[in-house]
């Protein structure tokens, strides 16, 4: 039995922020406040990160708390702002990430308790042998569907794969987690 929780977890994740998460980092935090050796909980990585999974498909997407919190503020001026550009200074080279889909569509609001009722169940998903491709820079990166530990439906791709940077070719480690959301909820 692990001497950490979910909540231990959770806590460390909304401290570090999504922008500094690591599931190296959430593991060092662990061992810190638990007064560990560095290392100690090593050997307990696939827990952590099935915690980890599990905090971040519970938390609402960044997108959908900030129209919350505009909604619930009566005042204009209460609104929260966005973060200062001083921060962008300090980190000049942070690269920004889109995503367009295919038909030009924006994901619906609450998404998450749409699917939760969808009449399809985990075993017919697991089943439909829908495989997923991924461009990364010409390089073919491949997923079947799977269960995650934190009980969504999803795919998972990973592998090494060569890109072009400025004349020298790099090797790049890619791992990518495609969950859907309100899935844990899908009759097993």
């Amino acid at each position: 039995m692990s001497s950490f929780s979910k909540a231990d977890v959770k806590r460390i994740i909304e401290e570090k922020g999504l922008d500094n998460l690591s599931a190296k980092s959430v593991r060092i935090s662990l061992e810190e406040q638990h007064g560990m050796e560095e290392g100690a909980l090593k050997s307990q990585k696939g827990e952590i990160s099935a915690m980890i999974d599990a905090v971040l498909n519970e938390m609402p997407p960044a997108n959908e708390d900030e129209e919350e919190e505009e909604e619930e503020d009566e005042e204009p001026a209460k609104k929260k702002s966005k973060k200062e550009p001083k921060e962008a200074e300090e980190n000049p080279n942070k690269g920004k990430s889109t995503c367009q889909t295919k038909d030009g569509s924006e994901c619906p609001k609450n998404i998450k308790k749409a699917q939760e009722t969808m009449k399809l169940s985990a075993k017919k998903f697991l089943e439909s042998g829908k495989v997923i491709e991924i461009d990364v820079d010409g390089n073919q990166l491949r997923g079947e569907p799977r269960s995650f530990s934190s009980g969504n439906m999803g795919w998972y791709l990973n592998g090494k794969v060569p890109i072009d940077v400025a004349g020298q070719t790099v090797w790049a480690q890619v791992g990518m987690n495609v969950t859907i959301p309100g899935s844990a909820s899908w009759k097993r």
